[in-house]
C-alpha cells in the first residue's frame, strides 16, 4: 500500500464541499485521484454515482484501468467492477453528447445524431460566407460600401479572414446569437465608450504614479542642477490632471544619464526612459475628444460584421440541423439549453452524481465551466495545476482555476489543498526549477504566486539512497557566441553540439537512475534516456539529419501537415483527371494532372514519355486513362467515400506504396482523407465538392490537415515540442532553440473579437487608424501570451528527472523580472537572460571551434531500420585467407536500373532487415510498424517456422568451393531440426524466377557437404505470405 503524504490523504479524504487540488508537476495526482475514488466505493459509493471527466480519451481510458486494478485487488468490491465500463469516466465532450442523444427529442435533433468533421465544416463556412458578400456587392448597403471601400484594396480575403476568426471566437459563447443580436445597442452606448476611455487613460495615471516614484528615488542621487532638469522635464505630465493637459507633455528632448553614473542612477534613468515611452504611445490621440470620436466612428463597419455574422450562424446551423451533423462546441451548447430549459433535468442529473471530479481543470473552457456549474451540488472536486495550463489556443481559462484557488484559498465557497511534493525528479533538479520560477513566475504574469505557494519540495528520496552517485545532476546553461556572417545556422550549431555531447556522454558511461526499473540502481545512460525539447517542430528535420550523421537513432513526435507530403496534391490531380474525363474537358489542366499522375511513384514514367504520349495526343491511349475512364463512367453511381476506394484499388494505391517507404504514415494522411471524405457525405457534398475541397486545400494556407507523426523510441533520443512532452518524463532533457520569437501576430489583426472589449475594428479618417480598444486588446493579450509561455516553460522543464541542458547564444541584456520587463519578453532566451545573474554559477561557454561542425550531413542517405534483440546462435567457421574471384550465389543484373526498381530494391532491403532482427523462436514484436508487424507475423503460422527447431542460423554467411571455384553465400533463414536442414530465402514479393532456383541449389549442396543431412529449401514471399519448395 502507498505511503501518503499529509496533503495526499487530505486530497483522498476530504468531503463535504467544493475542493480544489493545485498539484504540482509529479505530485502523483492521478494516483491521488484513482485512490479517492477507491476509498468512496469503499466507503458504499457506487462507481456509477461518480462523474469523471477528464480532456482526451486516452486520459480517460487511463482512469478507468487505473480504477480497475485497484478494484480488482479488493475482492468486496468485485460488483463494482461489473458496473466500471458503464461508469461515467469520459470526456467532457462524451459525456455532453450522451445528455443530448438521451433528450434528444427536448433539443428538437435526431437521436443519430452525428459529429462532423472540422475541415468539412470549415469549407462549407467558407462558401457561405462568399455567397453573403457576393449578394452584398449585388445589393450594397451604405456601411458594407464604406467597408469595403476603407479597408480591402486589391481584394477582401483578409476581411473574410477576420470575419472567420471572429465567427469562431464567438462560437465559444453559449449565447452567441443573442449577444450578437443586442450588440450594437449595448456596446454603442456614451456610458459603455466612456467606461473605456477612462480605462485607458487610467493607465497613463498609473504611469503617472510610476514616474513620480522613480524620479523621488532618483533626484537625491543626482548633482542639484541635473536633479533640477529631470523635475523641469516631467513636471507638466507629472502635474497633469487630463488626457489633454498630458498630450504633448514629453516630446521635449528627456534629460540623459549622466556620464560616470552609478549602475543604480543608470538604472533609474533606464527605468524613466522606458516610462516615457509607454507613456507616448499612449498618447496618440490629439484629444480626449478625439480618442472617444474614432470609437463611435467604427459603428457602421461594426454594424455591418455583425450582420454578416449573423446570417452566417444561421446559415451553418440550418446546414448542421438538416444534415443531423454538428460540431462538439454544438453539443456543449445543447448540453447546456437542455439543463437551462429544463429544471426537472437539470435536478436529475445533479442529483445522479455523489461527485463530479475534473482532472486538468486548468485546461477548462468557459463553457465546460458553465456546463459543469449547472449540475454542480457543492460536490465539485477539481485537480490540476495552473502551472501547467498551455492550452489557451484550445479555449482553456486559466483564470478559472485562478479564480477559485485564490477564493477557496480565502474559505470562499470551497476548500484547496496544495500537493507541491515532487516524487519525478531529483533535489538538485527542483532546486534548480524553484530558483528560476521564483523570479520567472507570479500572480500577474503567469498566473502562480510561485515563491508563496507553488515551489516544489523533494519527495522521493530513493534519488538519495538507492540512486546516490557523484554524477553532477546541476543544471548547465551552454553560450555561445554567434556571429550572423556565420555558413551555419544557430540552429546547425544547437544540434551539431547536443549531439556531440549525447555521444560523449554514452561513450563515458554517464550514470543515470531510473527508480522504476525492478533492482534500480545507477547505471550507464542508453538514447532512450535522452530528450530534445523545443518550442515548435519547425527544426525537427534538421535535427534528423545531423544526428543520423553522428550515427545517433532519434525519433521524432509531432503532428505533421499533410500539405507536405505528396499524396494530397496526388489525390486531388487524380481526382481532377477523372473529373476532366467525365465532363470530356480536354483542357490545360487536363494534361497538367496527367503528367502528375504518370511522374509519380504510381507510374514512374520518364519525362520522354510523358512528353511523347502528350505531344502525340496519345492519354486516351495511356494506362493512365483506362485504369481513370472506368471511374468516370460510374461517377453519378458512387459516393465519395466509395471513389477513394475505387481510385485505392484501381491504382494498386496500397501496392505502390510499398515501394516508397513510410508506410504507416502513408496509410495515416490516406485514412484521414477517407475520413473527410466520410464527413462531407455526412452534410451532403457530392464528390466534385470533395474534389474542389482537395483542390483548394493544396492552394490555401489558411486550411490544413494535420496527422500524428511519433517514430519507434525504444532506443533512441526523441525530439518533441514542449506542448507534446506534457505528461511524460526523461532523465536528461536538452532545451534548445531558445531565442526563437514568440508568435504574436494575432493581435496585429485588423479586425478582431475579444471577450472585454467585443469586435474591435479600426476607424478611417485621412487614413486608417486604430482606437483604444485596439491598444487595451493587444496590452492584454501581450500579457496571456507571455503568461502562457511562461507556463509552457515550467512545463518543460518539470519533464527532467535527473538534469536540465540549455544551449542559447550570448547576448547583451539589461531587463529584469519586473512586470514591464516580462510583458516585454519575446522569446524564452529573453526569461533565461533576465535572471542571467543567478544563472552565472551553472552557465558555461562553448568553443565552436570544438564543434565537428560540417554540411556533409546533407548529403547523408542512410535509411535506419527497426531492429529487435533477436537470440542468435554463433557458429565459428575457419576460413583460409586466398584471393577469391567475384562469384556469388545470389541472383545478379545487368542493366541500369529504373526509378520504380531501385525503390522497389530498397524497400525489399527493408523487409529483409525486419525478417533478419526477428528472434524466430521468442519474437518480440512491439517495435515494428502495424504493415511490419502483419507481415512476420503471417510468417511466423507457417509449420516450418512453428515446429520449434533445435538451433536457428539468421544471415548465415559462408564461402565454399564448388566446381572449382570459390562461392559466397548468404542463407537468410537456417532451421536445424534432428534429422534435417530448412533453408528459407526472403523474396519481397517474385518467387518464380529461375536464378533463385539456382541460388537455393548452391546452398542447399553447401550445407549438405558440411552436415550430411538432408536439406529443404524454400522461397518466402513476404507480400503474398507464400511458401514454395525448391
Amino acid at each position: 500500500m502507498p505511503k501518503w503524504t499529509n496533503e495526499q490523504q487530505l486530497a483522498i479524504n476530504h468531503e463535504g464541499e467544493n475542493i480544489i487540488v493545485s498539484a504540482g508537476a509529479g505530485s502523483g495526482k492521478t494516483a491521488v485521484l484513482s485512490e479517492r475514488v477507491l476509498r468512496k466505493l469503499k466507503s458504499g459509493v457506487g462507481i456509477k454515482q461518480l462523474l469523471i471527466l477528464t480532456f482526451t480519451k486516452a486520459a480517460a481510458a487511463e482512469m478507468r484501468e487505473r480504477i480497475r486494478a485497484n478494484i480488482k485487488k479488493n475482492p468486496d468490491l468485485a460488483s463494482q467492477l461489473l458496473e466500471l465500463d458503464g461508469a461515467y469516466i469520459t470526456t467532457f465532450d462524451s459525456y455532453s453528447l450522451s445528455l443530448v442523444k438521451k433528450y434528444h427529442y427536448l433539443l428538437n435533433v435526431s437521436k443519430n445524431i452525428q459529429i462532423g468533421e472540422a475541415s468539412v465544416f470549415t469549407i462549407r463556412e467558407n462558401e457561405f460566407l462568399d455567397e453573403i458578400l457576393m449578394r452584398r456587392y449585388e445589393n450594397p448597403t451604405s456601411d458594407f460600401t464604406k467597408l469595403i471601400y476603407d479597408f480591402c484594396t486589391k481584394d477582401d480575403d483578409s476581411l473574410k479572414k477576420s470575419i472567420l476568426k471572429i465567427n469562431h471566437a464567438l462560437d465559444l459563447r453559449y449565447d452567441k446569437v443573442e449577444y450578437l443580436t443586442s450588440y450594437i445597442d449595448t456596446f454603442y452606448q456614451p456610458d459603455t465608450i466612456e467606461s473605456y476611455c477612462h480605462l485607458y487613460v487610467s493607465k497613463l495615471f498609473s504611469l503617472q504614479e510610476e514616474m513620480q516614484n522613480i524620479i523621488e528615488s532618483l533626484c537625491p542621487l543626482l548633482e542639484e542642477k541635473v536633479s533640477e532638469k529631470v523635475y523641469s522635464f516631467y513636471r507638466k505630465f507629472l502635474d497633469s490632471k487630463t488626457y489633454d493637459e498630458m498630450v504633448g507633455s514629453l516630446d521635449e528632448r528627456a534629460p540623459q544619464t549622466p556620464r560616470n553614473s552609478e549602475d543604480d542612477v543608470k538604472a533609474y534613468f533606464a527605468k524613466l526612459s522606458e516610462l516615457r515611452k509607454r507613456a507616448k504611445d499612449y498618447l496618440v490621440y490629439p484629444s480626449y475628444q478625439e480618442m472617444k470620436d474614432a470609437i463611435w466612428a467604427t459603428e457602421g463597419y461594426a454594424k455591418e460584421i455583425v450582420s454578416i455574422l449573423l446570417e452566417l450562424d444561421q446559415k451553418m446551423m440550418e446546414l448542421k440541423h438538416e444534415e443531423d451533423t454538428y460540431d462538439f462546441t454544438d453539443i456543449s451548447k445543447m448540453a447546456i439549453q437542455l439543463l437551462l430549459d429544463h429544471p426537472d433535468i437539470k435536478e436529475e442529473v445533479k442529483q445522479s452524481f455523489q461527485e463530479i471530479m475534473i482532472d486538468e481543470y486548468q485546461d477548462t473552457s468557459d463553457l465546460q465551466e458553465t456546463f459543469i456549474s449547472l449540475i454542480a451540488n457543492h460536490n465539485v472536486y477539481m485537480v490540476g495545476d495552473i502551472k501547467q495550463s498551455i492550452y489557451r489556443f484550445r479555449n482553456a481559462n486559466p483564470y478559472i482555476f485562478k479564480e477559485k484557488y485564490e477564493n477557496y484559498q480565502k474559505g470562499i465557497d470551497g476548500f484547496k489543498i496544495d500537493l507541491n511534493k515532487n516524487f519525478r525528479s531529483r533535489k538538485e533538479v527542483l532546486d534548480n526549477v524553484n530558483l528560476m520560477f521564483d523570479l520567472l513566475m507570479d500572480s500577474v504574469v503567469g498566473g502562480a504566486d510561485y515563491k508563496a505557494s507553488h515551489r516544489m519540495v523533494f519527495g522521493n528520496t530513493s534519488y538519495e539512497e538507492q540512486g546516490k552517485s557523484d554524477t553532477s545532476h546541476q543544471m548547465e546553461v551552454y553560450r555561445y557566441d554567434y556571429d550572423k556572417s556565420s555558413e551555419y545556422s544557430k540552429e546547425e550549431i544547437e544540434a551539431f553540439w547536443i549531439a556531440q555531447d549525447i555521444k560523449k556522454k554514452i561513450e563515458s558511461g554517464y550514470l543515470v537512475y531510473n527508480f522504476k526499473e525492478e533492482n534500480a540502481k545507477p547505471r550507464p545512460c542508453k538514447y532512450q534516456d535522452f530528450v530534445i525539447m523545443l518550442d515548435r517542430s519547425t527544426n525537427f528535420g534538421l535535427y534528423k539529419k545531423i544526428f543520423t550523421y553522428f550515427g545517433i537513432p532519434l525519433a521524432v513526435k509531432k503532428d505533421e501537415s499533410i500539405k507536405s507530403t505528396t499524396d494530397l496534391l496526388l489525390f486531388s490531380n487524380i481526382l481532377t483527371f477523372i473529373f476532366k474525363i467525365y465532363h470530356h474537358e480536354y483542357d490545360t489542366m487536363y494534361y497538367h494532372t496527367y503528367a502528375s499522375i504518370a511522374r509519380s511513384f504510381l507510374l514512374s514514367l520518364s519525362d520522354q514519355e510523358i512528353f511523347q504520349t502528350i505531344t502525340g495526343k496519345r492519354i486516351a491511349e495511356s494506362s493512365i486513362y483506362q485504369l481513370a475512364e472506368p471511374i468516370a463512367k460510374e461517377l453519378d453511381g458512387l459516393s465519395t467515400t466509395e471513389l477513394l476506394d475505387r481510385i485505392l484499388t484501381a491504382f494498386s494505391y496500397y501496392e505502390k506504396l510499398l515501394s516508397v517507404g513510410d508506410i504507416d504514415s502513408a496509410l495515416a494522411r490516406i485514412d484521414n482523407l477517407k475520413r473527410i471524405a466520410k464527413g462531407f457525405e455526412s452534410i451532403g457534398m457530392t464528390p466534385s465538392m470533395f474534389q474542389e475541397y482537395l483542390v483548394e486545400l493544396t492552394e490555401n494556407d489558411q486550411l490544413d490537415l494535420k496527422y500524428k507523426v511519433s517514430e519507434d523510441a525504444s532506443n533512441a533520443v526523441q525530439i518533441m515540442t514542449i506542448h507534446a512532452s506534457k505528461g511524460l518524463e526523461f532523465p536528461i532533457c536538452y532545451f534548445a532553440s531558445l531565442d526563437v520569437k514568440f508568435n504574436m501576430r494575432d493581435m496585429n489583426d485588423r479586425f478582431l473579437y475579444d471577450n472585454k472589449t467585443g469586435i474591435i475594428t479600426p476607424y478611417f479618417k485621412e487614413g486608417i487608424g486604430d482606437t483604444i480598444l485596439k491598444s487595451l486588446y493587444k496590452e492584454r493579450y501581450t500579457m496571456e501570451e507571455v503568461s502562457e509561455k511562461i507556463r509552457l516553460f515550467y512545463v518543460a522543464v518539470t519533464r527532467a528527472k535527473e538534469k536540465m541542458i540549455f544551449v542559447l547564444p550570448s547576448r547583451e541584456w539589461d531587463k529584469g523580472t519586473d512586470y514591464d520587463s516580462k510583458v516585454s519578453w519575446s522569446s524564452l532566451a529573453d526569461m533565461l537572460d533576465s535572471i542571467r545573474d543567478v544563472l552565472s554559477p551553472y552557465t558555461f561557454s562553448i568553443d565552436l571551434k570544438e564543434i565537428p561542425l560540417t554540411h556533409a550531413y546533407h548529403t547523408l542517405t542512410k535509411k535506419e531500420y527497426p531492429t529487435s534483440f533477436a537470440h542468435y546462435v554463433e557458429e565459428e567457421i575457419s576460413i583460409s585467407v586466398q584471393p577469391i574471384g567475384q562469384e556469388r550465389f545470389s541472383k545478379t543484373t545487368s542493366h541500369i536500373l529504373s526509378k520504380q526498381e531501385l525503390r522497389a530494391m530498397k524497400f525489399g532491403e527493408h523487409m529483409h532487415e525486419v525478417f533478419e532482427s526477428i528472434d524466430i523462436l521468442h519474437p518480440n514484436l512491439e517495435k515494428l510498424s502495424k504493415f511490419e508487424k502483419e507481415k512476420v507475423t503471417l510468417f511466423l503460422k507457417h509449420d516450418i517456422v512453428r515446429n520449434a527447431p533445435q538451433a536457428v542460423y539468421q544471415e548465415y554467411e559462408f564461402m565454399t568451393e564448388l566446381d572449382g571455384k570459390m562461392q559466397h553465400g548468404i542463407i537468410d533463414l537456417l532451421l536445424q531440426y534432428e534429422n534435417r536442414y530448412v533453408i528459407i530465402d526472403y523474396k519481397l514479393k517474385e518467387v518464380t524466377d529461375e536464378a533463385y532456383r539456382k541460388q537455393l541449389d548452391g546452398y542447399k549442396k553447401y550445407i549438405y557437404q558440411k552436415t550430411g543431412k538432408p536439406v529443404e529449401a524454400y522461397l518466402y514471399s513476404i507480400l503474398d505470405d507464400r511458401m514454395v519448395a525448391m
